[in-house]
């Protein structure tokens, strides 16, 4: 397991802003990259966005490393 600095994860999550990517999909691609860069045991992603045309979304996914 490795550890991330807290600025370049406020970066890397920043960055989402310029992407053109739908709700769900970002969820899952920042799961995919936290997991390649730290190989956790499990991990855990909740992505909670501002309201929008008076829908509020919030989008959770979850990882866990399967046994060798």
């Amino acid at each position: 397991m490795k550890l991330l600095e807290l600025k370049s994860l406020k970066y890397y999550l920043l960055s989402y802003r310029q992407v053109g990517i739908v709700q769900e999909h970002a969820a899952n691609r920042i799961l995919k990259d936290l997991v390649a860069a730290c190989r956790p045991h499990r991990m855990a992603v909740s992505l909670d966005y501002k309201t929008r045309g008076g829908i509020h979304t919030t989008v959770d996914v979850a990882y866990q490393a399967t046994e060798v």
